[in-house]
């Protein structure tokens, strides 16, 4: 296999030795080890050049990056300067026997990948090879899907993981988002997609150093690994960790083929949520699977950011296993970049502690469809959901509780909302004095209670004869009474959606 600089270096770190080389390792680029005598060679980028300082200088001006091992000291600079990286044993003068060391280790390596290669080949079982590929890690490391449940384990886990990310991980079986804030969070999942190369990350809320690489089968993000800092991450130890992901990708290739595991979203419910037609008898089926029947009551989530963070499938899949641990009987996928979850049951109210907890804790909120009982029906429970988010201000916000300013909002984006408000109460909310507003609200909340007195009063906090003559003032600005029981049900609707637009202005 190819190994490179950090390797060696982490390996040598019990001797002598300076690392002369970029921050951060980024590739494994070294096939072989040469020695550099002093007969004139056509040195490359790909091999290890073993040699003493005298044959090295030789070799400084060559115009190729040379990766270097100096037996004897020499001066950093006039590596680093000439763009070469190396490795340099101050205190060692014998070149051939530093050239067999470091051909041990590169053998040491050659033998750990044959050994991963021979178990793919002959289908072990993911976890046979994940346990060979994980002899030459310093911490155990976690293999996730996409969605962060824990797939296997591999590597020797400590005994006590308390505070650790390791103690959500085993108690709950997968990775908890809530561990980043979640403009952190979007940045190492962001990461991740962008590079099969794996990284370090602080949690600031554990405390505590990750190291993480992403995992691509067929050109598909599948999952990632996971590890934490019990013993310091080195680049030689992140570079082994690279190596690992390349020959766990081959391997759950060849076990999985191009399927792999998937949070996405079920093509039925894809279909329905695009306004199409689905044979009935296919819908059946496909709930059946799940246990699920045709006219089973369920409700619809959609859930977002409170950011107002764009977040991507695999984010929003990071969140399919905590929200499940709390609705099991529910189908959750990510879509318009957010997460749909389709409950299967009428049994969530507005004051679930549970949901509401997991919610802030993720800087996430939720609007909730009313209980529908045809599952042909779920678009509209889903348009429900979306609307029902416009109340801002709530963490788990229902449609049923918030029907009217849905209705307002959704008026509102296809004509001017002014066009159906009554004229006089317009201008009476247009003239900006705030008495005048609050005897709106006034009216409003009357409306809303039944145009009773009393109740409205009591709702209001003020005294029932100053909400009398409030209304009374409004009576007279309308120019009807509206204490009257003969007042027509379109001029009450017309009325009450009047307080809620100017509400909104």
């Amino acid at each position: 296999m190819n190994v490179n600089l950090y390797i060696f270096y982490s390996e040598l770190a019990h001797c002598a030795v300076r690392l002369v080389a970029e921050d951060k390792a980024r590739s494994l680029d070294i096939s072989s080890i040469l020695l550099l005598s002093g007969e004139n060679v056509s040195p490359d980028s790909e091999h290890l050049y073993v040699g003493i300082p005298e044959n090295v200088l030789r070799y400084l001006n060559c115009g190729t990056p040379l990766q270097l091992a100096i037996v004897g000291d020499f001066d950093d600079s006039a590596i680093r300067d000439r763009g070469h990286s190396a490795v340099i044993f101050p205190d060692e003068s014998d070149l051939f026997s530093m050239f067999n060391r470091l051909q041990t280790i590169k053998e040491k390596y050659d033998g750990w990948d044959d050994e991963m290669t021979e178990a793919i080949r002959a289908k072990y079982p993911l976890q046979q090879v994940f346990d060979i590929g994980a002899k030459m890690l310093t911490n155990p490391v976690a293999m996730f899907d996409r969605s962060l449940g824990l797939v296997m384990t591999a590597g020797e886990i400590p005994d006590n993981v308390r505070g650790t990310i390791w103690e959500p991980v085993l108690a709950y079986n997968y990775s908890p988002p809530d561990t980043l804030q979640p403009k952190e969070r979007k940045a190492v999942l962001d990461r991740l997609m962008e590079s099969d190369w794996p990284f370090t990350y602080r949690s600031q809320i554990l405390n505590e150093n990750h190291l993480v690489c992403g995992l691509f089968v067929s050109g598909e993000y599948f999952g990632s690994f996971g590890s934490s800092e019990f013993k310091p991450f080195s680049e030689g130890q992140i570079s082994i960790l690279a190596r690992l992901a390349q020959k766990m990708e081959w391997a759950i290739a060849s076990a999985f083929g191009e399927n792999g595991t998937t949070t996405d979203m079920p093509y039925y419910i894809s279909r329905l949520l695009g306004g199409y037609n689905i044979e009935q008898n296919a819908i059946e089926y496909h709930l059946r699977r799940n246990g699920w029947k045709m006219d089973d009551p369920f409700r619809v989530l959609r859930i977002e950011s409170t950011e107002k963070i764009i977040m991507s499938d695999e984010e929003c899949a990071t969140y399919k296993n905590p929200l499940k641990s709390i609705l099991p009987k529910s189908i959750i996928f990510p879509y318009e970049n957010g997460i749909v979850v389709i409950l299967h049951s009428s049994g969530l109210c507005p004051h679930d502690k549970d949901l509401i907890a997991e919610l802030v804790r993720n800087s996430l909120r939720a609007g909730v469809s009313m209980v529908y009982e045809n599952f042909l029906n779920i678009k509209y429970a889903y348009i429900q959901s979306k609307n029902a988010l416009s109340r801002a201000d709530e963490t788990l916000s229902f449609f049923e509780l918030c029907y009217t300013e849905c209705l307002v909002s959704a008026l509102g984006q296809i004509t001017s909302l002014k066009t159906f408000c009554h004229p006089r109460i317009l201008w009476y909310w247009q003239q900006g004095n705030e008495k005048k507003r609050s005897f709106i609200r006034c009216m409003w909340a009357y409306l809303q209670n039944g145009r009773n007195l009393t109740d409205t009063a009591k709702k209001l906090g003020i005294h029932r004869n100053t909400l009398f003559y409030r209304l009374d003032k409004m009576s007279e600005l309308l120019d009807f009474d509206i204490f009257s029981d003969s007042l027509d049900n379109e001029i009450l609707t017309m009325l009450n959606f009047s307080c809620s637009i100017v509400d909104k202005l």
